[in-house]
């Protein structure tokens, strides 16, 4: 299943990563790998990740990074949506 981040995810992502390796570079590739692992696991299986509120909607916990993926599963592409600290409060 292919992986795709919407635009706003990407921003996010991008961000993210752009904070830790300031303060720590090694972590920067840590938390990358722990993302891509665990963006590989749910393009194998979609359903892995929590139901959320939103119709078509998972979450998943990158355990032990403060971190979640949104994303929604179609059927031939993943779709990330967000990937936020889980601190923050979520838009409404």
């Amino acid at each position: 299943m292919k992986i795709r981040y919407t635009r706003p995810a990407f921003r996010q992502l991008d961000a993210i990563l752009a904070y830790v390796e300031a303060r720590s570079p090694q972590g920067a590739g840590n938390l990358l790998d722990r993302i891509d692992g665990a963006l590989a696991l749910v393009a194998e299986q979609p359903g892995i990740g929590r139901v959320t509120s939103r119709p078509g909607f998972r979450r998943i916990v990158l355990n032990p990074y403060p971190y979640a993926i949104l994303y929604r599963p179609s059927g031939v592409e993943l779709v990330v949506h967000s990937i936020r600290h889980t601190s923050r409060r979520p838009r409404s």
